[in-house]
């Protein structure tokens, strides 16, 4: 693979700004720089919290006067847009740009850095620590000058603590307004009065193997899909303790999204704790797909479809059920290889207990979501229930990166079940002593302590 050289030094005189970067393919950034801060590499490590002059940091700054083409690789430690205490000044991105996170600051490749053990956090706490309420409106947002065409990158950030008590003006996590991929994310802790509290969504966003969790807003508390939007993609993600006063806990999809392998659990919201579908206006423009995803624990229904074309392939409701609009327009609801709980017709459908390995007590965000088990157990109905020609193409992997179709057919659910080692324990009581053991995988029938029986193997009841 050809590498990425440096592109020569440009500097740019801005009136008002004392501070402009030395512009290269790549710009190494950590929190009090290196070297001569150019950015060049991480012996000379760009400043990224020093003050440009404007009130923006260094990183902010950069971001939003970026050549086309070019990355950032962030090193770990905790970033602000301003320095000024302006909330209404956030990381700002142009087209065609990547920002990665995750670096430990001496990587010498991409494939070095770990997102885990170097978390690499764009916060909007700019005032005093304590008080979320002097926080930044927006964390990170799209700067559209012009058409985009070609998408823009996040990867590896934490996106943490925008707060907006206002009304009608945006304010979250993350606001989209042209072409964004979001991926390796967590997106914590955002607060919006309006819509969108972890993710606003106005243009066209694909988001994959993120966490979206304890996000608040009126509509669309983990993500607000707008009206007459996308098709966007969310793929591989999971949503807990995610809360909207009115619709969508997780997700408040009025736009037109596809969601695949996800997990949305234990999230609340008036109308739809897991997933809103639909729009006062604009409603035939609606269009929600999930698939091999689970909806499981939600307050206010798992699932609440209003308005729309709305898809439920190969996946798992249950909990606090579904809820289908009987009011004109109606929406249309096409239900197949689901299991969904309550009284729902669609080919293959079921309405039995998935039978989660261990999922969380309680509905709502008052459970517990993400450290619950949303595997389900062998002897599961959901267990390679599926229907294969339903998935897509390019799914070849569960939530869990495993394998998708691991047997003859696809599991319901965001997981795929692994039976290696599960088997039939037939017990033998022919020498009259059974031997028992504290085993999880199957031995044998107790005869001898060799093909002890496994006392901790999992059961269904």
């Amino acid at each position: 693979m050809k590498k990425l050289g440096f592109l020569p030094f440009l500097f740019v005189a801005v009136a008002g700004i004392s501070w402009q970067p030395a512009w290269s393919q790549i710009i190494c950034v950590t929190p009090a720089g290196a070297g001569t801060m150019n950015g060049s590499n991480w012996a000379n490590a760009l400043d990224g919290n020093t003050s440009a002059g404007n009130g923006y940091t260094k990183l902010a700054q950069a971001m939003k006067t970026a050549a086309a083409g070019t990355q950032f690789r962030v090193a770990e430690g905790t970033y602000l847009p301003s320095t000024d205490n302006d909330r209404g000044k956030s990381f700002e991105i142009v087209q065609d740009i990547s920002v990665y996170g995750g670096f430990g600051g001496n990587d010498t490749t991409m494939e070095l850095r770990n997102y885990s053990t170097h978390p690499t956090v764009f916060s909007g706490n700019i005032g005093t620590l304590t008080d979320s309420t002097d926080n930044t409106k927006i964390i990170l947002k799209t700067l559209v000058t012009t058409t985009w065409t070609i998408f823009s990158t996040l990867d590896g950030l934490i996106i943490s603590g925008a707060f907006n008590s206002g009304t009608g003006e945006p304010g979250c996590g993350i606001y989209n307004s042209a072409l964004i991929n979001i991926r390796n994310c967590t997106i914590k802790f955002n607060y919006s009065n309006n819509d969108g509290g972890g993710i606003y969504n106005n243009k066209k966003i694909n988001v994959s193997n993120c966490i979206l969790t304890g996000n608040r807003a009126y509509n669309g508390g983990g993500i607000y899909l707008n009206y007459s939007t996308g098709p966007s993609v969310i793929s591989g993600c999971r949503f807990s303790a995610n809360t909207a006063a009115h619709n969508g806990g997780a997700v408040c999809n009025s736009g037109n999204a596809t969601m695949t392998n996800c997990l949305i659990v234990n999230n609340s919201a008036s109308y739809g704790g897991g997933l809103y579908s639909g729009s006062t206006t604009s409603y035939n423009q609606v269009m929600s797909k999930l698939i091999n995803t689970t909806l499981a624990n939600n307050a206010g229904k798992d699932l609440y479809i209003f308005r729309g074309s709305n898809y439920l392939w190969n996946s798992i409701v249950w909990g606090d059920g579904l809820y289908v609009n009987t009011n004109a327009p109606l929406p249309t609801f096409d239900p197949q290889y689901s299991c969904i709980q309550g009284s729902v017709s669609g080919t293959g459908v079921i309405n039995t207990d998935p039978s989660f390995l261990s999922p969380s007590v309680l509905n709502g965000t008052t459970g517990s979501g993400l450290t619950a088990d949303w595997h389900v157990r062998w002897c599961s109905p959901c267990f390679n229930t599926g229907s294969n020609s339903l998935v897509p193409t390019a799914d070849t992997t569960d939530l869990d990166g495993q394998q998708r179709i691991r047997y003859n057919s696809v599991d319901m659910g965001c997981f795929e079940l692994d039976t290696t080692g599960l088997s039939m324990n037939k017990i033998n009581y022919a020498t009259g002593i059974v031997r028992i053991d504290t085993a999880t995988s199957y031995h044998g029938g107790g005869a001898f302590w060799a093909q002890a029986v496994a006392g901790n193997l999992e059961s269904c009841k």
